[in-house]
């Protein structure tokens, strides 16, 4: 039954050929009458056939809920695989983030290793004008 009311409540009343059916589409007595006609005959078919209908109705219904199960699963283990990957692209970036603060930070303390070793003001300026510049460059290969 197709339903051009908007609403799509009352759809019931189409298929079952109801009193609001039959006056919402306009028609007029002929045409409730044959409508109610329509909706009696599958009343009408014998146990066997019925029995049929329903069971295939049963194996279409169990059919349908088996697909639409199959695509939920798929959906939702695509995108836990999609959570996944990026979760693990995202650890990959902290971890190489991590590593170049890491390296920066290194790099700032042997800097600053090498500057304090500097010594501020050297005894004698003149004498030992050769060691200061051999201090600084020990203390920073061995960290």
């Amino acid at each position: 039954g197709r339903d051009d009311r908007g609403g799509g409540v009352k759809k019931k009343g189409v298929e079952g050929g109801g009193k609001e059916g039959g006056e919402m589409e306009g028609g007029g007595n002929k045409e409730k009458m044959e409508r109610d006609k329509r909706t009696k005959k599958p009343l009408e078919k014998t146990d066997e056939e019925s029995e049929k209908t329903y069971s295939f109705l049963a194996d279409a219904k169990w059919i349908i809920g088996f697909q639409v199960r199959q695509i939920l699963l798929k959906l939702s283990y695509d995108a836990e695989t999609k959570r996944l990957e990026d979760e693990h692209l995202l650890d990959l970036e902290w971890r190489h983030r991590n590593k170049e603060e890491e390296q920066l930070e290194n790099g700032r303390a042997n800097m600053r290793n090498a500057f304090l070793s500097l010594p501020l003001n050297p005894p004698s300026s003149s004498s030992s004008s050769s060691s200061p510049s051999s201090s600084p460059s020990s203390p920073s290969p061995p960290s």
